[in-house]
């Protein structure tokens, strides 16, 4: 009668025992606790330069609110400027637009 030991390729059947495996969860070692580590280290360095664009930003952000508006308020007096030179010039001799012999004026300002 063949016994198991007998059996063709049994000898190559692996088994938990063989492979080393365990149900009980296994240690961590020191190298995990120190990549844990590691890690953390970079997360606190990420948030903070996270926090640090985020104050740029908003800081940029601000400064092209300013430049927006000193924009719109040079636009609005230029506008302002060029209708009140067609005021001056709609006052001048009605003739001398006709002809076409108007001065071009330029305003000066020290």
């Amino acid at each position: 009668m063949k016994t198991s030991n007998n059996l063709k390729g049994l000898h190559q059947v692996m088994t938990a025992g063989n492979l080393k495996k365990r149900s009980i969860p296994s240690v961590k070692s020191s190298s995990s606790a120190l990549a844990l580590y590691v890690f953390e280290l970079e997360k606190e360095r990420l948030t903070k330069e996270c926090i640090r664009m985020k104050i740029n930003v908003k800081q940029i952000s601000q400064r092209l609110e300013e430049i927006d508006q000193n924009v719109k308020s040079l636009h609005e007096d230029a506008n302002k400027k060029a209708a009140s030179s067609e005021i001056l010039s709609d006052s001048n001799n009605p003739e001398e637009k006709a002809t076409g012999n108007e001065w071009k004026k330029m305003s000066l300002e020290y």
